[in-house]
């Protein structure tokens, strides 16, 4: 038998590239075969692999179905919002152009992210000298809490904006603000912006360089003195630094990701950067992000109502800041009611049940309880709500009421975030008045001298005027004082010893009801007394007893034997 130290040389080499072929073969298949169960860092086309959006360094949308959209499919030529895909939350656009014009949108020198921007944290002033690499030409974004994909019910934010000239990297901060009055207006003149931070702002700083590479992205949150696990500065805290900034690098477990174009693009809007033709942007003057804000905050619902994207030294904190261009995002809205008594006053205590897209499908609410977050009973407020339909229904009525048996619905939109149902939520009630107490008295035979015998009927009526049906209850009583030697007697419904029960288990609304008592007498002595004494009647409704008005009433009368 041979052996492989009988083989000649030549015989060696050959087997020797089989052998490295084969393992070459081998290595292919298995990383073909195991490839698509990585978390592989290929070039997603969109943050976490969620299918909603073209994150590829363009504007135009290349897709032929609603999803993946772009920027050229949620604004027209005029920055004009189009009609919002399926799930979309909000889109806006803004402005900052061109640069041939005066800039009235620039930080001041000490403006910083580790500021608070009340309390002259942050001022804006106007300038001739913006650097050109510096200068916002127009800035969007957009929200979306998708239905179906890897990040289906996120909310998902995409910000992007263009740059007049690309002579240098691109260092830009993109805030997202709770705030609506964060803003700042001047003709020239060094003015401090109105509003202020809210716990949960978001801010991305990241580098781009010359040809369109995403260097450097971070996520930071605006936590105040809060705790902070990795600070970022006074005020901040660091919540993610991805390894691959970069979407075409980016792992799909990321929650953030940013583009920037690598050759020139055309904008469907009036465009002019400092070197290409209308409605062109040169390599590296467009850049754009994505965020999954459920990932990065959660617990929270991520409510923005405007975006901020500006220009500065660095991606550090403490950098200097340059240009701004501010629009507005609204990721949540508010829902508000009221609840009124029969007589149109506000009525507290009463729970309702809120159903929706986002309260965990329903929430009941308390009057003054969280989430409740009007403090004046009777007026109902729900904070933080996403878009959507919201149906609210009355479950318990404060006592001595009764629900408001329609549910209600409002629908909370971008474009109308804080909804406020017109029609109050009404409680009735059972309203029970004496409409009649009195008597007819008959004598027996004629009348004459001594003793006198007759026949007294006394009648009590009493009505509901109110919205509710209800139950009654008290009782008559009939006396006689001073009869002598006469005798009387009375009759009527569940009569015992001349005590009449007022009472019903049902008393619709308007509906009247009579009792009568019939009281018979003989013999009476002259100055008898006979007394007929309604109690003080009650209704009760929802465990709150009232009293009849009109009640507790006596009518007496006496006998003249003359």
């Amino acid at each position: 038998m041979s052996t492989i130290g009988n083989i000649s040389n030549r015989t060696k080499s050959l087997l020797l590239k089989r052998y490295v072929q084969a393992i070459l073969i081998v290595t292919v298949m298995t990383m073909v075969i195991v490839a698509p169960f990585l978390p592989r860092a290929l070039a997603l086309a969109d943050v976490g692999n969620a299918g909603v959006f073209e994150l590829d360094g363009n504007i135009v949308k290349d897709s032929s179905g609603t999803f993946p959209t772009d920027w050229g499919a949620l604004f027209n030529s005029n920055g004009g919002r189009l009609a919002l895909p399926s799930g979309g939350v909000d889109s806006g656009w803004t402005n900052d152009g061109p640069h041939s014009l005066r800039e009235t949108t620039t930080f001041t020198t000490g403006s910083k992210d580790t500021l608070d921007i009340a309390n002259s944290g942050w001022q804006c002033t106007g300038t001739n000298n913006l650097t050109p690499k510096d200068d916002i030409l127009h800035a969007y974004s957009f929200a979306i809490r998708p239905a179906t994909g890897n990040r289906a019910g996120h909310l998902l934010i995409y910000g992007a904006f263009e740059r007049f000239a690309n002579n240098g990297a691109g260092d830009l901060g993109y805030w997202l603000l709770a705030d609506p009055t964060v803003s700042c207006s001047t003709s020239g003149a060094t003015t401090s912006f109105t509003g202020a931070h809210t716990i949960g702002d978001l801010l991305v700083v990241g580098e781009f360089s010359t040809g369109g590479t995403v260097t450097t992205l971070s996520v930071i949150e605006w936590t105040g003195s809060g705790s902070c696990a990795t600070p970022a500065g006074p005020n901040l805290c660091l919540l993610t630094t991805p390894g691959n900034a970069d979407c075409s690098v980016a792992l799909v477990t990321d929650n953030v990701c940013a583009k920037v174009n690598t050759a020139s693009i055309t904008t469907p809007w009036a465009t002019q950067d400092k070197t290409s033709t209308a409605n062109t942007l040169a390599t590296a003057e467009f850049f754009e992000v994505g965020l999954d804000i459920t990932n990065l905050l959660p617990g929270s619902q991520g409510c923005f109502t405007k975006f901020l994207f500006d220009t500065r030294t660095s991606p550090s904190t403490t950098a200097t800041l340059k240009d701004y261009a501010e629009g507005g995002l609204v990721t949540c809205g508010s829902l508000s009611w009221t609840k009124f008594d029969n007589n149109s006053h506000l009525l507290g205590g009463a729970t309702f049940q809120v159903c929706g897209p986002d309260v965990n499908t329903c929430v009941t609410v308390l009057d003054n309880s969280p989430p409740d977050a009007d403090p004046v009973l009777g007026q109902f407020k729900l904070a933080n709500l996403g878009p959507g339909t919201y149906s609210v229904t009355e479950t318990v009525a404060p006592p001595g009421f009764t629900p408001d048996p329609n549910t209600k619905t409002a629908t909370i939109t971008s474009s109308n975030p804080d909804v406020v149902i017109p029609e109050a939520f009404v409680d009735p009630r059972p309203v029970l008045k004496l409409t009649e107490f009195g008597y007819t008295n008959t004598p027996s035979g004629t009348p004459t001298s001594g003793p006198v015998s007759g026949l007294t009927v006394y009648t009590v009526k009493v009505k509901n005027f109110g919205g509710v049906t209800t139950d009654l209850n008290g009782s008559l009583t009939v006396t006689v004082a001073g009869a002598g030697s006469g005798t009387f007697s009375c009759a009527g419904n569940n009569i015992v010893d001349c005590v009449l029960p007022v009472v019903t288990g049902s008393l619709a609304p308007l509906q009247e009801t009579t009792f009568t008592l019939t009281l018979t007498y003989n013999n009476l002595a002259d100055q008898a007394v006979v007394t007929a004494g309604l109690s003080t009647l009650t209704y009760r409704t929802n465990g709150l007893a009232r009293n009849v008005s009109g009640t507790p009433a006596t009518i007496a009368f006496t006998i003249q034997a003359n």
